[in-house]
């Protein structure tokens, strides 16, 4: 871990992380990491993220320049305002996802039961769409495959 003006650096090589967050004072602050090791979504092992984050009094957003994992790229926004009804809102859009690596169970498994923990832990609405997907059976390619999940009361 280092700090030096305004510039907050966390790398570890034992959990596979490079962390990077600069203006870290600042109302506009730029967050860059790399992730290295399994995450929560099934057959992703590589993250590269490098992200704008803006806060103001209560509110906050969270917009990708750019999201890059092993098996897809895209935009992902994070946001709680006044426009969001103060509830915290991720949304994320996938291009060309290719998704034929995952395991029909280990993918199935992560919507019903991962993705719902991790929405009601985040206390957030969860949006995302794949687009122009390729699925392990047959190598269909999907158009758009949109999955949305809320806290459960």
């Amino acid at each position: 871990i280092s700090f030096k003006e305004s510039q907050l650096d966390l790398i570890s090589k034992k959990i596979g992380i490079n962390l990077s967050l600069k203006n870290i004072f600042e109302k506009e602050k730029n967050l860059k990491f790399t992730f290295d090791n399994q995450t929560i979504f099934p057959g992703i092992n590589k993250i590269y993220a490098s992200l704008n984050l803006t806060n103001d009094n209560n509110s906050f957003v969270i917009t990708s320049e750019k999201f890059q994992t092993n098996l897809f790229d895209g935009n992902i926004i994070i946001e709680k305002s006044n426009k969001t009804a103060n509830d915290i809102v991720i949304k994320s859009t996938f291009n060309k996802a290719n998704l034929k690596k995952i395991h029909i169970e280990d993918f199935k498994n992560f919507l019903e039961k991962d993705l719902n923990k991790l929405s009601n832990i985040l206390d957030a609405r969860v949006l995302i769409n794949f687009k122009k997907s390729k699925l392990k059976k047959n190598y269909l390619i999907v158009q758009s495959l949109k999955f949305y999940f809320k806290r459960v009361m």
